[in-house]
C-alpha cells in the first residue's frame, strides 16, 4: 500500500493527509493508529495537541474565554493542515468549529467511518462510564443528523461492519477512490 501511496503522490493527485471522521471518537482513535502504521503515516490528534498546549482547557476558557480557545483551536488546525503524510483525527466539535473542516479539506482526504446506531451504542456502552449526558450522546435523532452532515462532507464513506477487518476495508476504498481520479 505504501508503494501505491507514493505513486499517487508522484502524480500530484493525492492530498497530503487523511482525516478520519466518525461520530464515535473512541472507535475512530483506535482505528487511526493501526491504519497509519499500515499506510506509513503519522497519527496527529488535534485535540491532544490543543490539550498539550493549553494544559487545562477548562481553566483557559474560564480565564481567557471561549473566543480565545477557539482561536487556539483554529491555529492548531491550520498548523496541522500544513503537515504531510499525516493521518489526522479530531473530535466533531473541533471539526465543525470555525470552519476548521474547510481548512483541513484543502490538504486532506476525508474518510468517514460510518457506524450504524446499534454498533455505536454498543461501543459507547463498553467505553463510557455513565454520565449525566449519556442519554444525549445516545440520542438516535442527533446521531442521524450528525451522520447526514458527515456523509455530505466526506470523500470516502466506509460502512463499518465490526466483524470485518476495518483497516483492509479502508485501504481498499482509498485505492478505489484514487483509481476513479486517475
Amino acid at each position: 500500500m505504501i508503494k501505491i501511496m507514493n505513486h499517487i503522490k508522484e502524480l500530484d493527485i493525492l492530498k497530503s493527509n487523511i482525516t478520519l471522521i466518525a461520530i464515535c471518537n473512541e472507535f475512530k482513535n483506535k482505528i487511526a493508529t493501526e491504519l497509519a502504521q499500515r499506510l506509513g503515516m503519522f497519527v496527529v490528534n488535534i485535540n491532544d495537541l490543543i490539550k498539550y498546549d493549553l494544559l487545562n482547557i477548562n481553566e483557559v476558557i474560564k480565564v481567557a474565554g471561549l473566543d480565545y480557545y477557539n482561536k487556539v483551536e483554529t491555529k492548531t488546525v491550520k498548523a496541522v493542515s500544513s503537515y504531510e503524510n499525516s493521518l489526522i483525527i479530531l473530535d466533531l466539535d473541533t471539526f465543525f468549529n470555525n470552519d476548521n473542516f474547510k481548512i483541513l479539506k484543502e490538504s486532506s482526504l476525508f474518510i468517514y467511518l460510518n457506524l450504524n446506531f446499534e454498533d455505536y451504542k454498543k461501543i459507547l456502552e463498553k467505553s463510557y462510564t455513565p454520565v449525566k449526558h449519556f442519554e444525549q450522546i445516545l440520542n438516535k435523532k442527533t446521531f442521524k443528523e450528525k451522520d447526514i452532515i458527515l456523509k455530505s462532507v466526506s470523500d470516502i464513506i466506509i460502512n463499518i461492519d465490526l466483524n470485518e477487518n476495518i483497516e483492509d476495508l479502508i485501504i481498499e476504498k482509498i485505492k478505489n477512490y484514487y483509481k476513479e481520479v486517475l
